[in-house]
């Protein structure tokens, strides 16, 4: 798809979106009969005859039920209100069940049209009188079943929400947009600039010889300065060099300015952005040519972790699709996999300007799901190790007044919310400035220019970002909520704090709906509400009780500080269709590997289990399945069974039967069983676990971690997190290691842990690490520390204590010192404390706060805390072998360094 230039910067972009603006202005006419905008299916209405000499009056109508969901529906309901008196004629109507109660029509299927492929209409009908005088046409909403439910685990070391910035962003670097950002905790922030990365001379700061406003440096400073700043650098893949690229990654280890993710270009699929490479813009192009970059990346740190330009689908995105978006995927996927560690999806649902209609803008959501099944097919299919992050999305990859609306605060948090449930690990919207005006603009912040507001006044998306940070917090687990009512987009999240939250979002401009507390799942008398409101476009904070909530039109309402858990989904009762197709597509001495055709579902298939004889072997979410574990020259049979969201699950499979091979000649040992398996920290709903390497005769290929005798998760390191726990309660764990021949080791010895309490009584804390010293052999040490109360309450600091654990390598005395605290580095203690030898530390370094660091609210975080400290004689460390010591250059959860409230544990394991 040939899609117009986009996202460009400074005066030509002004200019372009100045044209853009004559084009928003234009508005189409009001149809004849008002039609449907619910989310999943469309209802129009329409006056076939009426003859008012009749006695009394009458007059015939027709509605057409359209199914605009990208899945099959299996039930509809149409309604409307008559402001007139009309009245259904008994015995008329035809194809539906109609019925009336006062004003109120509603209308539902007869059975034989309910079933709806994406796309299909029925359409139904009767004849009603009215006064003679006055028959105006209803508006009608239908409502259609959900797509069913998602959910996540936001357990990846990305923070879930971000934005984009780039280099010709002279407004990015104020300090009110730092604040702003870290009130919003939005952390991932991506640059230098959509297209503009392409043309990005980095080492120079200059695009086609022009020095540009902000350089890496300058970004560096300003996303340290954000509370949870993490990041994400696009390389000019289009006009630069491997060489060059490799050059950026070296010197993104230099302190404080670490990388937390990069990508190969931008968009390089569309004919829109500069490619100087031969082939430009096509798949065999990119992935041998942006090899090169990656291979170079790789070499300069190993530990790069490198995005590639998913191309999207464009039935489903228009803004952001490219023809021949799979042969793309499929393509660079196979020929880079090795390399690649995360796909760099761009969501721009409408293609130019908006249809003028809230609901159909928010309709778009509804896409989310099929774009996401296809993402996790693709990577499944050829690099299942890698995640995905929605690095760029707004409504339409035009600018456009609709940004600026209300409505730029729903489709901000629903997007969100829907792609984090969806399994994106962060979701960055486009963008922080944009040299708008008051009809043209998708920018998170006025940039001030052309009538807009003051520099720097937050547009809605930002409230839309703010409020789904409230349930996008790290370590939780958040899930879409199916909901009957029209318009109405709601989402969970249960904190990593033991609370549970919920958001909705009303999408109808007109009417308010109510929602049962006990039907989002909520079990408290009374929670924290926040609500953006069209009438009323900024966030009011209140408490909620009762067994009800309201959400106004067009708004959003978030309740959290709640306890509850998601209600189990209800209403799905049809079963998914048999797989078919199953067949055996390899076979070890202890393993057979399996595919099949997906099966099909009114809803949507969210797994398969595989069966050996009558025995479960496992469960999968693709396609294809390897039972490992097996005897050499042994028949197994298998069948396969799909199941859905609601629990429903189809017949079986045709059975295949694979004899394994013959042990002879081949690998039959297995690997040594893991060793030293401990705990390394808990939190409410969490437990992480190490262990020592195991040996194989070829080669070890991952870890099985069992909780119990339940597969609790696999892994290709030596170290796991279970999540998804219960709080205060005792957990037990094993670990087995497996080769590429299917040979499973002896399990490990076991260990117990205790997750933590889950009380909302108090605060509850973590505290986050970045290393900020590129050599660990050198004669300082210099932890960066990010104290987070993950509790309901606030925290005085002054009773609160952290200790990075480390070896003084002969030291017997220490100098320390704060090199900077976001909190004023009068307001931080450090002291070097000796201690008994243990594993990995014979000192600590213990951070405390004075009187004047006040208190941590809930769910906020101290910043920044740039410590450092050295042997009084200046003589050489040796951190390698530091208990507290990592490699990270971007904060992550630290449970090696200890945090203590009044002297009692409250966060991390001490060493041994």
């Amino acid at each position: 798809m040939a899609l117009p230039s986009r996202r460009w910067g400074g005066a030509a972009l002004a200019t372009a979106l100045t044209a853009a603006a004559a084009v928003t202005a234009v508005a189409g006419g009001a149809t004849s009969a008002a039609a449907d905008t619910g989310a999943l299916c469309g209802a129009s209405y329409t006056i076939a005859w009426q003859t008012p000499s009749d006695s009394p009056p009458d007059f015939g109508v027709t509605v057409t039920v359209t199914n605009k969901a990208s899945y099959a529906i299996n039930s509809w309901s149409v309604s409307w209100a008559y402001a007139a008196g009309q009245k259904i004629i008994a015995g008329s109507p035809y194809s539906a069940n109609v019925t009336q109660s006062g004003t109120t029509v509603t209308a539902t299927p007869l059975g034989s049209n309910a079933n709806l492929a994406p796309g299909a209409s029925t359409t139904f009908g009767f004849h009603a009188t009215y006064d003679g005088t006055s028959n105006p046409v209803p508006a009608v909403t239908c409502a259609g079943p959900s797509q069913g439910s998602s959910r996540a685990t936001l357990s990846g070391s990305l923070d879930p929400l971000g934005v984009n910035t780039a280099a010709w962003d002279t407004d990015f670097t104020a300090p009110a947009i730092a604040d702003d950002l870290s009130s919003a905790d939005v952390g991932l922030i991506r640059y230098p600039g959509g297209s503009w990365a392409d043309q990005y001379m980095w080492q120079t700061n200059t695009v086609k010889g022009a020095t540009q406003p902000v350089d890496f440096g300058a970004y560096s400073t300003q996303v340290d300065a954000v509370t949870k700043g993490q990041k994400f650098v696009t390389i000019n893949y289009g006009s630069d060099t491997p060489d060059s690229a490799a050059a950026w990654v070296k010197q993104s280890q230099t302190p404080g300015q670490g990388v937390s993710l990069w990508e190969i270009g931008n968009e390089v699929y569309g004919s829109w952005e500069t490619d100087n490479h031969s082939g430009a813009h096509t798949a065999s192009s990119y992935a041998t040519n942006g090899l090169a970059y990656m291979k170079a990346m790789k070499a300069a740190d190993p530990k790069a972790r490198i995005c590639y330009d998913y191309a999207m689908d464009g039935s489903l995105a228009p803004g952001a699709g490219v023809d021949g978006w799979q042969d793309w995927n499929n393509t660079v996927l196979q020929a880079d996999a090795a390399y690649i560690d995360c796909a760099d999806v761009h969501w721009y649902p409408i293609n130019g300007t908006p249809p003028e209609s809230v609901q159909s803008i928010m309709e778009t959501v509804d896409n989310i799901p099929a774009a996401a099944a296809e993402i996790h097919a693709a990577l499944s299919a050829n690099d299942p190790t890698a995640d995905f992050v929605v690095g760029e999305t707004n409504i339409s990859q035009t600018a456009n007044e609709w940004n600026e609306e209300p409505v730029g605060a729903l489709f901000s948090a629903a997007n969100t919310m829907e792609w984090l449930s969806y399994g994106a690990q962060s979701v960055d919207g486009w963008d922080v400035h944009n040299y708008g005006t008051p009809t043209a603009d998708f920018g998170m912040f006025s940039s001030g220019t052309g009538g807009e507001p003051a520099v720097n006044t937050p547009y809605p998306p930002y409230y839309g970002f703010k409020l789904a940070a409230q349930l996008a917090v790290p370590g939780a687990t958040v899930g879409t909520l199916p909901q009957a009512t029209p318009n109405l987009y709601t989402y969970y999240s249960q904190l990593p704090d033991g609370s549970y939250a919920v958001m909705l979002v009303n999408a109808d401009p007109s009417a308010s709906a109510t929602v049962s507390t006990a039907g989002l799942g909520i079990t408290s008398s009374s929670e924290t509400s926040s609500t953006y409101d069209s009438a009323n476009p900024a966030i009011a904070t209140g408490t909620a009780s009762g067994s009800s909530v309201t959400v106004p039109a067009e708004s959003i309402v978030t309740l959290t500080h709640a306890s509850g858990a998601p209600p189990t989904a209800t209403g799905d009762t049809t079963p998914p269709s048999a797989p078919t197709g199953l067949k055996v597509t390899g076979t070890t001495s202890s393993s057979v590997s399996l595919s099949w055709t997906a099966a099909t579902d009114n809803v949507g298939v969210t797994g398969y289990d595989v069966y050996r004889g009558t025995t479960l072997a496992g469960t999968t979410a693709t396609t294809t399945f390897t039972d490992s574990g097996l005897t050499a020259s042994t028949p197994y049979t298998y069948t396969v069974k799909a199941k859905d969201a609601a629990g429903n699950v189809s017949a079986a499979s045709a059975a295949v039967t694979a004899t394994t091979q013959s042990g002879t000649g081949g690998d039959t040992t297995p690997p040594s069983a893991p060793t030293g398996l401990k705990v390394t920290g808990t939190t409410s709903s969490s437990v992480s676990l190490s262990w020592t390497a195991s040996t194989d005769n070829v080669g070890v290929t991952g870890y099985d971690v069992y909780r119990g005798t339940t597969l609790a998760g696999s892994t290709a390191t030596t170290t796991f997190t279970d999540s998804g726990l219960t709080a205060s309660t005792q957990y037990s764990y094993t670990v087995k290691a497996k080769d590429a021949a299917g040979n499973v080791s002896a399990a490990s010895g076991s260990v117990t842990a205790t997750t933590q309490s889950g009380s909302t009584g108090g605060g509850a804390l973590k505290v986050q690490y970045k290393n900020n010293d590129s050599s660990p052999t050198d004669n300082q040490i210099k932890p960066g520390l990010n104290l987070v109360n993950t509790g309901t309450s606030a925290v005085s600091l002054s009773t609160v204590t952290i200790r990075y654990w480390f070896t003084g390598d002969g030291g017997s005395s220490f100098s320390t010192y704060i090199d900077y605290a976001a909190l004023g580095s009068s307001n931080i203690t450090t002291k070097v404390v000796s201690t008994s030898a243990r594993t990995g530390a014979d000192h600590y370094l213990e951070v405390g706060f004075t009187s004047g660091a006040g208190s941590l609210a809930a769910g906020k975080s101290t910043g920044d805390i740039q410590s450092r400290l050295n042997k009084s004689d200046w003589s050489n460390f040796n951190e390698t072998n530091d208990y507290s010591y990592g490699t990270n250059t971007s904060y992550a959860d630290a449970p090696k360094i200890t945090v203590y409230i009044g002297g009692t544990l409250a966060y991390g394991t001490e060493p041994s």
